[in-house]
């Protein structure tokens, strides 16, 4: 053994911390600060944390308790640190221990996003517009609000009622120009009931340690397929 050598390393057994890395925009969807410090007066940010343990996903509950506040230069990401109390117990609830080193799932609630709606990626043009087919089989331009970007999907707000979108590609998209539904039964409407469904609209996150992820949403897509001229076939 050489002087200044490590002998051992220590874990504590009542605590278990994870780092999740975040980006900014996350950290805007779940309204966490950047310098986030949790508190006895501020409610807690709750984490379900998962993983695939021999074909059974096991989970443990734990809340995040503070950020780094500091902005990785190369992943552009905040590292948000997740405390798990007790993490070796095992019982009725939590029937593995979280050891040290397990790649894990991370969920975390995010704000509830009233008035929205989810339509394919595609359906979002340059300078954050939509175009979509007024009552008299036009084409129109209109700018929303968006809210995420994830998953082939996105969240946006500032879409009416009873509006037909249009996803596929228009080589000169203007304004007035008129378009034809190939099959106007297959076309599907943005209704009252979609947008009240999507007043409840809660995503939610899932972060990898190594920096991957990707997220869920309770409503499915919505919206209809135009090509230029003519509604494209096929549904959502």
């Amino acid at each position: 053994m050489s002087r200044n050598s490590s002998l051992a390393e220590i874990s504590a057994r009542d605590v278990m911390e994870i780092k999740l890395p975040l980006s900014v925009e996350q950290l805007q969807q779940l309204n966490l600060p950047l310098a986030y410090f949790a508190s006895t007066t501020t409610p807690p940010f709750s984490v379900e944390l998962s993983a695939d343990m021999g074909g059974e996903r096991a989970t443990w509950h734990g809340s995040i308790v503070r950020t780094e506040a500091v902005i990785e230069p190369r992943t552009r990401t905040v590292q948000v640190v997740v405390e798990v109390d007790h993490p070796y117990r095992v019982d009725q609830q939590q029937k593995v221990p979280l050891v040290s080193g397990l790649f894990v799932n991370a969920k975390i609630n995010g704000q509830i996003i009233r008035d929205a709606v989810t339509l394919p990626r595609k359906a979002l043009r340059t300078n954050n517009q939509v175009w979509f087919v007024d009552e008299n089989q036009q084409l129109q331009i209109q700018k929303v609000d968006v809210i995420s970007r994830a998953n082939g999907e996105v969240i946006l707000k500032g879409i009416t009622d009873k509006t037909r979108i249009i996803t596929s590609a228009v080589a000169i998209p203007t304004v007035g120009l008129h378009v034809k539904a190939i099959n106007e039964n297959k076309v599907t409407l943005i209704s009252g009931d979609m947008i009240k469904q999507n007043e409840q609209l809660q995503p939610k996150e899932f972060i990898k340690p190594e920096q991957q992820h990707s997220r869920k949403l309770k409503e499915k897509s919505i919206g209809k397929q135009l090509s230029k001229g003519r509604l494209a076939d096929g549904g959502l």
